[in-house]
């Protein structure tokens, strides 16, 4: 009964009066029991009590949080805001915030968060549950996630929290800004050494992933995003390759983002023209295919991606060298399949036509592929002196060995 109810919160303030720390065993299932509407009133007087103990107060606010007593939020709220307020405070105010509280309560909850001086990175985390996405944009929750302490790497709280969140709450309209605005936190100095990362921003790679997920499993990527997209692969390729922040080992997303930017060929070209001139920048000219996949790459090229190439260079829409270099690229992921020669009758013809250069190209191709055992022998046996008298002797040597 409600009267009974009221007996244990009173039996409780008064049997732990003045006490410094208090357990008592509880779970979810049992506060739920205990909590209905009209203990409201109660609760909230016990809360603000200076009689009741913090940890008994801890208790309380979780009894608000699973009884979703949202008529107490409002206490919570005034316990969160409160500077002489100890950190466990705040934080379980926050949580019960979160699960009970009404949107205008968490939006107040947010507006008294980005006036704290240093809020810890656990009641950001809370906050930014209870808030987003719904009742802050996008440019709201970056200016809260900039007031976030310091993070080292392996540390769990807010990443693991955020990644948690974003997970299920992410749209596909909130995850293009946010992937905006995390690439662009992400480029703010002081940077890592040798990185073009922030140093002081470096967490906030966890949240790409996440909406790159969201994007790229809709059924289209606009274009207006791709170069966002690609930026963001570029990152997380980066991180994989020089280890500036930690690979999480939780769920295979990184997977089924490949699996998933097979299916946007349009995204997959963007990402093979800006390795190439990547390439081009740093080694001043064209790189090989294996060039353009390595350990850490998310997007690697294989012979799925012969289609789009072949339309590509059909199309005619790029300048002839490129058209070149890309024809060997077809033939070189062709080739390491094994379907060469169908390649070579099915698809070839109708890509190149009648273009003597073209087929002198494909020759050409065919040739150093097939010989280019022998070529490396001669290369290095000119490299090494062929022809002089120590050369003869280290071959004569070399036979009688």
């Amino acid at each position: 009964s409600l009267d009974y109810r009221r007996s244990i919160l009173k039996e409780l303030v008064e049997r732990y009066k003045g006490r410094e720390h208090i357990s008592i065993p509880w779970n979810g299932d049992m506060l739920r029991r205990i909590a209905t509407p009209e203990l409201s009133d109660d609760v909230s007087k016990y809360l603000v009590s200076a009689e009741t103990p913090e940890d008994l107060k801890l208790d309380f606010l979780m009894l608000v949080a699973h009884g979703r007593l949202s008529d107490c939020c409002s206490v919570a709220l005034e316990m969160l805001c409160d500077d002489k307020a100890s950190k466990s405070i705040q934080l379980y105010a926050a949580t019960a915030i979160r699960d009970a509280g009404t949107p205008g309560i968490r939006r107040q909850a947010y507006e008294k968060l980005i006036k704290m001086a240093n809020p810890s990175s656990r009641l950001i985390g809370c906050v930014v549950e209870a808030t987003f996405p719904g009742l802050i944009s996008t440019d709201e929750l970056f200016q809260l996630l900039r007031k976030v302490p310091e993070i080292r790497r392996h540390s769990v709280d807010l990443p693991y929290v955020l990644h948690k969140h974003f997970e299920h709450a992410l749209t596909l309209d909130a995850a293009i800004p946010v992937l905006q605005a995390a690439i662009q936190l992400l480029r703010e100095p002081p940077l890592i050494e040798r990185s073009s990362v922030s140093k002081r921003y470096a967490w906030v790679v966890e949240l790409v992933p996440l909406c790159l997920h969201a994007i790229l499993s809709s059924s289209s990527v606009p274009e207006a995003v791709v170069g966002v997209v690609v930026d963001a692969v570029g990152l997380l390729e980066s991180r994989n390759l020089y280890g500036w922040w930690d690979k999480p080992l939780r769920g295979d997303i990184e997977d089924q983002l490949a699996a998933n930017l097979d299916r946007h060929a349009h995204v997959k070209r963007a990402i093979y023209w800006r390795r190439v001139e990547r390439h081009r920048e740093r080694y001043s000219g064209n790189p090989a295919i294996h060039s353009l996949n390595g350990s850490g790459e998310i997007a690697n090229f294989s012979e799925n991606d012969i289609g789009w190439m072949k339309n590509a260079v059909v199309a005619g829409l790029i300048p002839f060298s490129d058209r070149q270099l890309m024809l060997g690229h077809m033939l070189a992921l062709a080739a390491r399949n094994g379907s060469f020669w169908r390649f070579f009758r099915n698809d070839l013809p109708p890509i190149i036509g009648a273009d003597l250069h073209q087929w002198l190209f494909v020759a050409k191709w065919k040739v150093n592929q097939e010989y280019w055992p022998i070529k490396w022998w001669f290369l290095r046996q000119k490299d090494n002196g062929i022809g002089d008298r120590y050369w003869w002797d280290t071959q004569q040597i070399t036979a009688q060995i």
